[in-house]
């Protein structure tokens, strides 16, 4: 495995996490939420799909496999995927979390992880949280450096301090909640991106739920980022401007 100073931004051919040459593209949009809501594809006809740049520009999402549907590649091959497996399925296994028990979170505003995973929920949990800091991570490393607190979080070496985690819902869920996943959308805050003094927001949309997070890219926070088994669901209309440290 290469080396490489993670204070520097990391060259577009590069892996961010360990440094070999980057050969594989981790999904924008989640594949296996793509195809929980929307089918395996194709999509076209009746089942199209339409994909909006953040310029405006609207083109056809032809399935889950789609250039479209993906990041640049920015991660090798095998932190891609051997590396990170364990992450993608513990994300699976929320997405499916929230999906079925959607009308007690919103009652509740509260996320159960001990529902979500069962009795393992402590470990499951911090692979979920570790497939954020991947997403994430694939989402701004073409602008920002990947500090060295994240590898060595991925890795399992130290604590987190330079990422925060929110979950919102918007204030109007209860016009939404009855509706069939496919009615919905899945989004990435392409045009959300808010940088000041050292801090980025942005945020994953799986249909009615909202995950936010915060990248301290040039400090850190004063407090690691601790899991619990309950967290609270924020509901309102903001953006993730409100993320606080």
């Amino acid at each position: 495995m290469k080396n490489h100073d993670p204070n520097k931004k990391i060259q577009q051919n590069m892996c961010w996490w360990c440094g070999a040459p980057a050969n594989s593209a981790e999904h924008k949009y989640k594949k296996s939420d793509l195809i929980a809501s929307y089918g395996k594809g194709p999509y076209k006809n009746e089942n199209g799909l339409i994909w909006v740049s953040p310029d405006g520009k609207k083109l056809a999402l032809r399935g889950p496999k789609s250039k479209m549907a993906k990041f640049e590649p920015n991660l090798c091959d095998k932190c891609n995927n051997n590396r990170s497996q364990p992450f993608d399925l513990a994300y699976e296994k929320f997405a499916n979390y929230i999906r079925a028990d959607k009308k007690n979170i919103y009652r509740t505003r509260e996320i159960d992880f001990e529902k979500a995973f069962g009795k393992d929920w402590h470990p499951e949990t911090l692979n979920f949280y570790k497939y954020l800091v991947k997403h994430v991570m694939c989402r701004v490393s073409d602008l920002l450096p990947v500090v060295p607190d994240v590898i060595r979080f991925l890795n399992g070496q130290s604590d987190l301090f330079s990422l925060l985690f929110k979950f919102k819902v918007p204030f109007d869920v209860d016009e939404i909640i009855d509706l069939d996943p496919s009615e919905l959308p899945i989004a990435v805050s392409e045009t959300a991106l808010y940088v000041n003094s050292g801090k980025i927001f942005g945020y994953y949309e799986l249909g009615w739920f909202r995950f936010c997070w915060l990248y301290l890219y040039k400090g850190r926070n004063k407090y690691p980022f601790i899991i619990n088994k309950k967290e609270f669901v924020e509901v309102d209309r903001q953006t993730p401007h409100s993320l606080s440290v």
